[in-house]
């Protein structure tokens, strides 16, 4: 990273913005002894800061401010986990650079295949890239979660000499607080510019090394060239236009790129998951498309389309509908469109209409109730 956005990452302070009256306390999903025990782990493997309540932020009541936390099911061997950094993010403004950034699907549909061409994908994923992003001492002090813990239960741990000594640094006394607050010492899933952050970071690796160079970006216009790549956060994906009768093991454009892209990574020790990662395939799944690249066809992934299409049946059996629910199956109805465009324009007509129609506002905050399906059936039936 570099110029504002690594200022941003290494002092949270420059992302500041006026705080709200009242911040949301987070919440720790798990009893205390559990959440210390995950705590040891962590800390073992110099995932944590430990830090005394007088070394952190306050709200505007005195209370330290801290995030929440919790975990979902991402295999069968490991969880998935969350930091619901709820307040720090209210009191930061986003940077915005992951929608300027990012790839997506549909971008794929814009490429137009001859008769003897086809599209030949492959794709690589950093493991735990979130967990690999160390944070400076400052923004760790954002990242403080749970409630109070008695610095014994981590004494033995790298955290706990950290603290003394930062603090003797500092001159803080006492040395050892009665009580401390664990804080992670990565970057978290659930930090509002985290998105920003990692994809940002992945991008300036792959260009330092020359990878990278036909980037999609959604806002922008898809490169002219053979081979279309695109990041989003730890995912490198590539797209190259190639001769149908062309074996998957014979080189391409996309051989040079995918070198190009490997040698990046290994320059700083990173090694993509083996499980994860494909190589020449004609049909994969990646930016949140479908890719059949022999038959030329890209549409949203298939658990996408069958939760929009099990959601409309469902409310045209119920025939009623919130404005939460609306604005819900309209994101969707939308998304599943991106891959067929003429639908668009066909929602640029009906949607204005039913809105007047049921007195509905284009913001989820809207009034609930129910409300008629006639935009609903009418996209369902076309």
């Amino acid at each position: 990273l570099h110029g504002e956005m690594k200022a941003a990452y290494d002092d949270p302070r420059v992302l500041r913005v006026p705080d709200e009256p009242l911040l949301p306390q987070g919440k720790v999903c798990g009893s205390m002894k559990e959440f210390t025990e995950f705590a040891r782990r962590v800390d073992s493997a110099q995932g944590v800061e430990i830090f005394g309540e007088d070394e952190l932020e306050k709200d505007t009541n005195g209370e330290v401010i801290v995030a929440g936390f919790f975990a979902l099911w991402k295999s069968l061997s490991s969880d998935r986990t969350i930091t619901a950094r709820l307040a720090q993010n209210r009191r930061e403004r986003p940077l915005g650079a992951s929608a300027h950034l990012l790839a997506h699907g549909a971008l794929l549909a814009e490429i137009m295949l001859r008769p003897e061409e086809k599209l030949r994908l492959s794709g690589k994923d950093l493991p735990n890239a979130y967990h690999h992003g160390l944070v400076s001492t400052v923004r760790a002090k954002t990242n403080a979660v749970g409630g109070r813990v008695s610095p014994q239960e981590l004494a033995e741990g790298p955290a706990f000499a950290r603290m003394v000594a930062r603090r003797k640094a500092a001159g803080l006394v006492p040395t050892v607080p009665t009580h401390v607050r664990v804080a992670w010492r990565s970057l978290p899933m659930g930090d509002l510019n985290a998105v920003c952050f990692m994809t940002t970071a992945h991008l300036n690796l792959l260009r330092r090394h020359g990878a990278a160079r036909e980037v999609a970006r959604y806002r922008a216009p898809l490169p002219r060239g053979p081979v279309i790549e695109g990041v989003i956060v730890d995912d490198y994906d590539i797209a190259c236009i190639v001769p149908r009768t062309l074996a998957a093991e014979e080189p391409a454009e996309d051989t040079e790129a995918l070198s190009r892209v490997l040698r990046a990574y290994a320059s700083v020790g990173l090694m993509p998951e083996a499980k994860k990662c494909f190589t020449s395939k004609t049909n994969a799944d990646f930016w949140g498309a479908t890719t059949q690249g022999e038959l030329g066809r890209v549409r949203a992934h298939r658990e996408v389309i069958i939760r929009t299409t099990t959601l409309v049946v469902a409310l045209l059996h119920q025939r009623k509908v919130t404005a939460r629910v609306w604005q819900a199956i309209l994101g969707l109805i939308v998304y599943v469109s991106l891959y067929a465009r003429p639908a668009l324009s066909f929602l640029d007509v009906v949607f204005p209409r039913v809105c007047a129609r049921c007195r509905l506002r284009p913001k989820p905050k809207s009034a609930g109730g129910a409300r008629g399906l006639g935009f609903v059936r009418a996209v369902y039936v076309g």
